[in-house]
Order: structure tokens, then C-alpha cells, then sequence
């Protein structure tokens, strides 16, 4: 009597699903986001200059740094990083992309609104009489 052959395990519990993999996307490119984000800021303080010696916001100094936006994408990039290492539990992994996936989305929302926010700041000052 032959033995048959089975198929290999996973050892950890399984692989991912669909919605694992579209966390794991749309964090990638919210890294990329993030970092092409550095060289968009450039335009935004060159708009913010102009503006003469007006008190910016302290979340749009920071955003508005070279730096700052690809040190942001460290997080999430080593949270999808972790997320696909096999030696993790299934568990593990999904949260680990799952976090990427939301403190990435929050990343490129707080960029966008502190770009924006001495354009909202004025546009608020401004009165209809």
C-alpha cells in the first residue's frame, strides 16, 4: 500500500485574502505617496514665502520639511514589511497590514490638510459684507 502524498501546510494558518492584499496595495502606495510628498512640499513653501511673514501652522512647517514626509513612511513601510514575514502567525500578519494600512491613510490625510491649512485659514478670514 502506497502512502499518498499531502499537500503542504501552512504552518501559521493560512495565507491572505483579498482584502489583506488590497491593504497591502494601497499602503505601498500611500509610502509612495508619502514620499513623492517631499518634492510637492518644495512648491508649497516656495507658495508660503510669498505669503510674507505670516505665522504658519506648526503641522504645515512640518510637512512642509523635505524630511519629513519619507521619515513619516518608515512606519507603515516596516508595518508591511512585518506584515508579509512568514515566521508571524496569520494574525499577526493581517494586523500588521491592517495597521500599515490605517496609520498610512492617516499619514497622507495629516500631509494633505497641513499643506492646505493656511489656504483654509484665509479662505475662513475672508467675510462677505
Amino acid at each position: 500500500m502506497s502512502a499518498q502524498a499531502q499537500p503542504p501546510t501552512d504552518v501559521h494558518g493560512g495565507s491572505f485574502t483579498a482584502l489583506d492584499w488590497l491593504g497591502a496595495l494601497w499602503t505601498g502606495f500611500a509610502v509612495l505617496g508619502l514620499l513623492a510628498f517631499s518634492m510637492a512640499a518644495g512648491s508649497f513653501r516656495a507658495m508660503y514665502a510669498d505669503f510674507g511673514d505670516v505665522d504658519l501652522p506648526a503641522l504645515t512647517v512640518f510637512v512642509t520639511q523635505p524630511w519629513a514626509p519619507p521619515v513619516l513612511a518608515v512606519g507603515p513601510l516596516v508595518l508591511l514589511i512585518l506584515g508579509f514575514r512568514t515566521r508571524l502567525g496569520l494574525g499577526w500578519r493581517r494586523f500588521s497590514i491592517a495597521t500599515a494600512f490605517l496609520l498610512s491613510s492617516m499619514l497622507i490625510a495629516a500631509c494633505l490638510w497641513g499643506a492646505y491649512l493656511p489656504i483654509f485659514n484665509l479662505a475662513g478670514a475672508i467675510s462677505a459684507e
